[in-house]
């Protein structure tokens, strides 16, 4: 049988209006993936007395320590390769946030950067809330 929106596009548009659905249906998936991938790697996360800073592409916010759950790292797999993104658990959200700029896909200088960073913020974090 063959798909309704093939079907239509070849009945009453042909093929320029089968292209344009190609692209349309390639630009809602590929990208949203693309702008991820960017934003995870390009992004920063900033530590202060105050809370965390962190800066995306698109997005700027401020995290204060008080609200700040668990810092870990996450997997993630995208197409053949793994990857390890930092996440912060922030009060009253429901998911974890990730973290800008933090992300290590498994080469021993990237893990140990990686895993610094991680230590860094749990005893950034540590001091600030014993500071509280």
């Amino acid at each position: 049988m063959i798909p309704l929106a093939l079907a239509t596009a070849v009945v009453c548009g042909g093929p320029a209006l089968l292209a344009w659905q190609a692209g349309v249906l390639a630009a809602v998936i590929w990208l949203p993936a693309v702008l991820y991938g960017i934003t995870i790697m390009y992004g920063t996360t900033r530590l202060t007395p105050e809370g965390l800073h962190l800066r995306s592409l698109f997005r700027r916010s401020f995290v204060p320590w008080a609200r700040t759950g668990m810092v870990e790292a996450q997997e993630r797999t995208a197409k053949a390769s793994t990857y390890q993104v930092a996440v912060v658990h922030i009060e009253g959200h429901r998911r974890p946030r990730y973290l800008p700029g933090l992300r290590s896909d498994g080469t021993p200088a990237l893990e140990a950067d990686f895993t610094a960073a991680l230590r860094r913020i749990r005893d950034y974090q540590r001091r600030a809330v014993r500071q509280l």
